[in-house]
């Protein structure tokens, strides 16, 4: 039943969905939910009768998994490998947010908190080395939502490390730390600071996973973590193109600069970081088409060579589009967002609660 509701969504798709160009990656998110054979396949056929070029699958090791690989391979896609997101280990150092209160999340100025993405990289090109579906494998994609919706790390090591750079010897208590950088005007160098040492780790890391293949796209979620209220100016709502928001403060709010360290040790000129960006989420093109320039001009600067920037949109079955939203309207936004992007654009189209288990990693 479910699958004939999905067929009647899609209709506007199947008709209308066209490359833009071999050389962009048109990506499907979340089309194994809730799914049994031979629903998964008939899923996957429409995926691909809908105009898309990859799709994203969640790591596996089972049987049920090599024959999913085994199919959307023998469609033609190019595969990412969704390994999820990142692990919480007890063991290792916890992140402390700006209460001074310890968050379910890992310190991230630790190797060992990034090692799973060469580990689980290297399991996988193991278990199914020598399968012929591996050609098609694109590149593996990880999220790092729940770290950039916090807003840390105010750790003893992350803190008196800081202070230590600056020659600053200083007891602050734990729930303060904040509040301090901001009284002294430190507290942009302190997330530059965390950003560079989290920058370098991940270069090691970086290197590990092309070890296993070079030529493995690496991407990951979120470029920003949901589109942030800025209160604009007369100016900005006038004449929007030349006084947009200021877009740094979509980076350094909360934990931002985690991403920006993502995108910077993970990605190279060579090689860069597949970002996929969710500004575009909710409201689509439409609602700020000035965003793109700022963007990748703001990215440009800061790595010094251009970025996989992909923007993304949220299907229809439950967007928060303002007004009335049609499949007509999905179409032309998502076909709006491939055309100002030099790589390709997301579609997710998940909306069951349900998931499909492919094996534990």
């Amino acid at each position: 039943m479910y699958l004939k509701l999905l067929k009647f969504s899609f209709i506007f798709f199947l008709f209308s969905i066209n490359f833009y160009g071999q050389n962009k990656f048109e990506i499907y998110v979340g089309p194994v939910s809730g799914f049994k054979e031979p629903e998964i396949f008939e899923f996957i056929d429409l995926v691909k009768r809908a105009g898309f070029n990859s799709i994203f699958l969640p790591i596996g090791f089972s049987e049920d998994a090599l024959k999913i690989y085994k199919y959307s391979s023998e469609k033609d896609f190019k595969i990412f490998i969704k390994i999820g997101g990142v692990p919480f280990d007890k063991n290792l150092r916890i992140a402390i947010n700006e209460k001074g209160k310890e968050e379910r999340l890992n310190c991230p100025i630790q190797k060992e908190v990034w090692q799973f993405l060469y580990l689980y990289t290297k399991k996988f090109f193991d278990k199914f080395k020598g399968e012929d579906f591996l050609k098609n494998i694109a590149g593996i994609y990880f999220d790092v939502e729940r770290f950039v919706d916090a807003d840390i790390c105010y750790c003893d090591e992350c803190f008196y490390s800081f202070l230590k750079s600056k020659n600053i010897k200083e007891e602050v208590k734990i729930f303060n730390r904040k509040r301090y950088l901001f009284v002294k005007n430190l507290m942009r160098e302190y997330t530059e600071f965390e950003r560079e040492r989290m920058t370098d780790i991940l270069k090691e890391i970086e290197e590990k996973i092309h070890e296993v293949n070079p030529e493995l796209i690496i991407s990951y979620y979120p470029l920003f973590w949901r589109k942030p209220f800025f209160p604009k100016s007369l100016f900005t709502l006038l004449m929007p193109e030349k006084f947009p928001p200021p877009l740094w403060w979509h980076f350094y709010r909360k934990s931002g600069w985690v991403s920006l360290a993502v995108i910077k040790g993970l990605g190279k000129k060579e090689s860069p970081v597949l970002a996929w960006d969710d500004y575009y989420y909710w409201s689509g093109y439409s609602s700020d088409p000035y965003y793109p320039d700022r963007v990748k001009k703001f990215l440009r600067n800061y790595l010094g060579y251009e970025a996989w920037w992909f923007p993304s949109i949220l299907y229809v079955t439950s967007c928060r589009f303002k007004g009335e939203f049609t499949p007509e309207r999905a179409y032309n936004e998502y076909k709006k967002l491939v055309s100002i992007s030099d790589y390709g654009a997301i579609l997710y189209g998940e909306s069951e609660k349900r998931k499909i288990s492919l094996g534990n990693p």
